[in-house]
């Protein structure tokens, strides 16, 4: 399979060095940050364990609690059925108040307790908005995103004890950042070069090497550089611009694949339905300036200003571009391997 060069880096270069890097960086930022909370507040742990076991309790209790009103409720009932006429007002009275018991009983147990979060996640997601807090947590994989944004933030109290001084953590500083500016380029679609690529690399080799990660993450990651080094160079000297049968596994060619389709059905879609951002190009389908397709909401969010025939085409569409955003998201967002081509379907039928 022949990839052209600059689709091979941004694609599946960028993707396997940023799980690398996910992976290398991710539990050790865990690490450290639980061990620097637990050392500033080691009781805190312990007094949310106890809230929480307290909270566990109260609600089997409640439960118990609610089965016995029942029983007490249907005897009642029994009773209101057999009593006499001057008996009844007395046991119905009985049952108001059962009732009411009751009710405030189901309320109660309707929402069992949650496991609580660890008092170090809470402090982590302190540094995020409300959309990513959610995946912030101890059990999941944490992406570059998650990984920078909290050693920013820890940076003075955590991570800069790692480094001999103040420059080298603001060295790491630095590094870090700039990792977190190319995955936010290549996340959001803005068009990535052979040299964005290579500078990437180098400095998520850089911040992991400061970080001590493990050797063998480091030397993949090294290994990594310099075969991209090596390609990049090629290309200049002999001006190869195409990858001819790069080792991949089918999984990889999979990713791969979904990363060119995607690229050139966006390339597509801005080029067919209006002028770009810039006013440059495009055609002439659309009535309003067209600010770029947006992946919104689960979906795929196209010009507002459509010319009337578009308006069917759209309407076909609408349950097939969730799966085309569901795809990007998972290219971009996810460490694990794309093992199904769905989502090329989807998109060719566009």
């Amino acid at each position: 399979m022949e990839i052209p060069l600059r689709d091979y880096l941004s694609g599946h270069v960028l993707r396997t060095a940023m799980v690398l890097f996910e992976d290398a960086l991710g539990p050790w930022v865990k690490e450290e940050t639980e061990a620097h909370f637990h050392r500033t507040a080691p009781g805190e742990s312990d007094r949310i364990a106890a809230e929480h076991e307290a909270a566990l309790k109260a609600h089997a209790d409640n439960t118990d609690a609610l089965a016995a009103r029942r029983v007490e409720l249907a005897r009642l009932n029994l009773l209101l059925s057999t009593s006499l006429n001057h008996e009844k007002q007395a046991v119905a009275r009985e049952m108001t108040v059962v009732k009411d018991q009751v009710k405030k009983l189901e309320d109660a147990v309707q929402t069992p307790p949650v496991a609580p979060v660890p008092w170090w996640i809470e402090e982590c997601r302190v540094f995020f908005g409300a959309t990513v807090k959610p995946y912030v947590n101890a059990s999941n994989h944490w992406d570059v995103h998650i990984i920078v944004v909290v050693m920013r933030g820890l940076l003075r109290d955590v991570f800069a004890q790692h480094m001999p001084d103040h420059f080298h953590a603001k060295e790491l500083l630095r590094g870090i950042l700039r990792v977190l500016s190319m995955r936010s380029t290549r996340a959001h679609r803005v068009a990535v070069v052979e040299s964005d690529v290579l500078s990437a690399l180098q400095q998520m080799t850089s911040v992991m090497k400061q970080c001590r990660c493990e050797p063998k993450a480091v030397a993949a990651m090294t290994d990594l550089l310099d075969k991209v080094k090596a390609l990049v160079h090629r290309a200049g000297m002999e001006g190869d611009t195409v990858c001819a049968g790069p080792a991949l596994s089918a999984d990889e060619i999979n990713a791969q694949r979904l990363y060119m389709t995607l690229s050139a059905w966006e390339q597509h879609c801005e080029a067919a339905i209006g002028s770009a951002v810039d006013g440059s190009g495009g055609g002439a389908l659309c009535n309003e300036r067209f600010e770029r397709l947006a992946y919104e909401n689960g979906t795929v969010v196209i010009a507002s200003g459509l010319d009337t025939r578009w308006t069917k085409v759209l309407q076909d569409l609408k349950t097939e571009l969730p799966t085309v955003a569901k795809a990007r998201h998972w290219y971009v967002h996810s460490p694990f391997l794309f093992v199904n081509n769905d989502a090329s379907v989807r998109i060719a039928i566009f």
